[in-house]
């Protein structure tokens, strides 16, 4: 003690039972010293601190890299989705970059807007009517194709939920890649079966006028079989190479009518001169031409009958056309080339 403590004489404890300690003179108990030590924590509980501590560590830095490298590009990734542009598939694209497609100037440069083909064999309505006569189909690959979008509307109808109507099949919806594998596009008019999305209306035609079922014109909702009309339109225009709206088809004779008259002897009457061709240089295997080519005309005809109830079904379509290919690619004797359209 310190102070006025120091002396007995200057202070009274009379009544403070409980005090302890102090000088001598007082005569106080001596005070007993309380154990400051602490507990000790369980053992489990300090190996649960310590993972928790460090899961919390390595999750923030985790986080932290993640954030960081959250911009960057991989270098491997940088080409992947992207194609390599020639200068002459540059000036395709943008007409020889003339300046109704130029956009803007910036300093030195000049910025031209393109469209570029993904589909560099064109449309089928390329290879039919692009007016160059080397530019044609062969029977070979005309076979091929028509399978090839016939397994597309057979996926559509049949492996798609819900199935997809397709609503605008005609030659420049169907397009042709590297290996003329054909591919159906545009499927701007498309609808769902069985949902609610689609409302019908009387405004309009759907689909375009030649190729579109005749019940649309009656206001009909868009169905498969409705496709499948539009899908033998184009089976026939194939092989006649005759649009469903050229002159000839007036007064009651359709592209229909035009093809099923020369069922089943006389299709080489309706046939384009450039199949004709394949047919005269192999008398040998003529009368297998004409079989194949009669095959190929009646399931357009098929296809493309007034009556949606009586068009032929798409996986019927399929299996007889893959019939028909696997026939012309056992004819012996037949070349099939073609060139590519200019």
């Amino acid at each position: 003690m310190i102070g006025v403590f120091t002396n007995e004489s200057a202070f009274s404890i009379m009544g403070n039972k409980g005090l302890c300690g102090g000088i001598v003179e007082l005569g106080l108990p001596k005070c007993k010293e309380i154990n400051k030590q602490k507990k000790k924590l369980p053992d489990f509980v300090i190996v649960i601190l310590i993972a928790s501590a460090l899961f919390t560590t390595i999750y923030l830095a985790y986080a932290w890299c993640k954030k960081r490298n959250k911009n960057k590009i991989s270098p491997s990734l940088m080409n992947e989705g992207f194609i390599t542009i020639s200068y002459n598939q540059l000036l395709k694209a943008t007409n020889r970059f003339s300046e109704a497609n130029l956009i803007g100037n910036a300093g030195s440069s000049s910025v031209y807007k393109g469209i570029f083909n993904f589909m560099p064999k064109w449309s089928l309505h390329e290879w039919l009517h692009s007016g160059d006569d080397t530019s044609r189909l062969n029977l070979l690959q005309i076979t091929n194709t028509r399978i090839d979008f016939a397994s597309a509307l057979d996926y559509i109808y049949n492996y798609c939920l819900p199935p997809i109507v397709h609503g605008d099949l005609k030659p420049s919806n169907i397009l042709l890649n590297y290996d003329m594998v054909a591919h159906v596009g545009d499927f701007g008019l498309a609808r769902f079966l069985g949902t609610t999305s689609y409302q019908n209306s009387s405004i309009g035609i759907r689909g375009t006028i030649g190729y579109a079922a005749p019940e649309y014109g009656l206001g009909s909702e868009m169905t498969s079989s409705g496709d499948i009309y539009s899908f033998g339109i184009l089976i026939l225009e194939v092989l006649t190479r005759k649009r469903p709206t050229d002159d000839i088809f007036k007064e009651g004779l359709s592209l229909h009518k035009f093809a099923s008259m020369v069922l089943p002897n006389h299709v080489i009457d309706v046939i384009n001169v450039d199949i004709l061709k394949v047919c005269q240089e192999n008398e040998t295997n003529i009368e297998k031409l004409k079989e194949c080519l009669a095959s190929i005309i009646k399931i357009g005809v098929s296809c493309s009958l007034y009556s949606p109830q009586q068009r032929m079904d798409i996986k019927k379509v399929v299996h007889e056309l893959q019939h028909i290919l696997n026939t012309l690619q056992n004819i012996e004797g037949i070349v099939f080339n073609a060139k590519l359209p200019s």
